[in-house]
């Protein structure tokens, strides 16, 4: 409720690796556990929840499941859907809906007319307009080593051509060499209505597996309708979200943020988010957006729920910091006291956090410690953090909030001291002292 400043923790019943919530009920919540294939519910926030069992129909039984979808509500029920394969080893889609706490079995859609057969389903979402056009659409990978867009209309049980929807399914991307999808997501325009051609518009992202051509064509795609456009290419993609206005995707192998300003634009451009002010972590970037802000967790050493106000430029590292406080290194605080900077690590690991409300981190650094910081006694946001003992510093002059930049001094820094906006001088173990009167640039 606050952007992900502060969380509660929830007890579930498996291991949640993939999570859903209804668009239009936030206390509507999915989990599935990927290695046992179960889906549990929650209706009320996740207070108590349902086992819903493992996605099965028939001979049909989930073997893996990748994504997992909630609807809005159609005739007064919320659907969920389970992309992935089954124990035949083959692409597949299950569905069950909830009324109430009532929930009837699943159902596998590959038996459906019109769906292309394939190995697996990798990414699934619901129409924005599912209330009045039912329709699911779906990443799958074909036998043939193709990567194709599908389309499921619920009210007909037909998919893709079959279900009215001429020229599908669509071919995303082919190459002999693609073996699976280590990842895929899907983010469908606000406005999408699947009976109106003009507003079918698809933004996928990709990471490949198999050989190093397939792989190459790992990356964002654009669709509109059946015309497919390859925006950003050998770029491995493990999350995307689409605004209506901007595109944002999180990166699988960093925690690079790539973004767009003009997404629907004959050639769009794409920038990524700032080398020293992305999210903190390892890989595995998961964006979304909130309103007109970026949110964004990742995965590995370091890893946080952080949070961008200025469309994926720059992130700061909100909650769920996963790091040690082992060392409190140094602190240093506003004249006015409205901004306190600390600087920790936990032997190896550096984070430097601001407090102005509340705490967030505003630089870390991995593989680095033992640190002091210092601020420009006329204005906090000019901030000089220095590795004691060499030549490293990194200088901000937004408070932390912008792209650090690297100074190097000519002398090993055992303190710093601050004048100015442009004078700092810096001593040595054995008292040797050095001037800048440019922010650092010379000495």
């Amino acid at each position: 409720f606050d952007a992900g400043a502060t969380w509660t923790t929830l007890p579930v019943s498996i291991r949640a690796d993939l999570i859903a919530v209804a668009p239009d009920d936030n206390n509507f919540v999915a989990i599935a556990d990927n290695s046992t294939s179960e889906v549990y519910v929650t209706l009320n926030g996740g207070t108590i929840w349902y086992s819903l069992g493992t996605p099965q129909e028939g001979g049909s039984t989930a073997a893996a499941i990748y994504d997992i979808a909630v609807s809005a509500t159609r005739e007064t029920k919320h659907y969920i859907a389970a992309a992935g394969k089954d124990t035949l080893n083959g692409a597949n889609l299950w569905y069950t809906s909830i009324i109430g706490t009532a929930a009837p079995a699943w159902e596998e859609t590959r038996t459906l007319n019109g769906f292309a057969t394939g190995n697996e389903t990798a990414a699934v979402a619901f129409s924005p307009s599912f209330a009045s056009d039912a329709t699911v659409v779906v990443i799958s990978v074909s036998a043939s080593d193709k990567v194709q867009l599908q389309m499921l209309d619920f009210s007909a049980g037909k998919w893709n051509g079959d279900a009215g929807f001429t020229g599908f399914p669509c071919t995303v991307v082919s190459d002999s060499g693609i073996s699976r999808l280590t990842s895929a997501s899907l983010s469908l325009a606000p406005t999408y209505l699947a009976s109106d051609d003009d507003t079918r518009r698809v933004y996928i992202g990709l990471t490949i597996d198999g050989t190093s051509t397939a792989v190459a064509k790992s990356g964002i795609y654009r669709f509109v309708d059946t015309i497919g456009t390859y925006l950003y290419a050998n770029i491995k993609i493990h999350s995307i979200a689409y605004s209506g206005y901007y595109l944002v995707a999180g990166a699988y192998d960093s925690t690079n943020v790539y973004r767009s300003t003009n997404p629907t634009s004959t050639m769009p451009t794409f920038y990524t988010s700032t080398t020293t002010k992305s999210p903190s972590g390892v890989n595995r970037v998961v964006v979304a957006w909130i309103g007109t802000k970026v949110v964004a967790g990742t995965s590995g050493n370091e890893s946080a729920f952080a949070i961008s106000t200025d469309t994926g430029t720059t992130f700061n590292d909100i909650s769920l910091v996963s790091t040690n406080i082992t060392n409190a290194r140094d602190v240093a605080v506003s004249a006015d006291g409205s901004k306190v900077y600390f600087v920790t690590d936990d032997g190896s690991d550096l984070s430097l956090w601001l407090k102005t409300t509340t705490w967030q981190r505003v630089f870390s650094q991995r593989n680095t410690s033992d640190y002091i910081v210092r601020i420009d006694p006329q204005s906090a946001n000019n901030i000089y953090l220095a590795k004691k003992g060499t030549t490293t510093i990194h200088y901000n002059s937004g408070g932390g909030a912008t792209q650090w930049f690297a100074r190097t001094c000519n002398i090993n820094i055992q303190d710093l001291a601050v004048e100015s906006t442009s004078a700092v001088y810096a001593l040595n173990s054995t008292g040797g002292v050095s001037k800048t009167e440019n922010g650092g640039v010379s000495w």
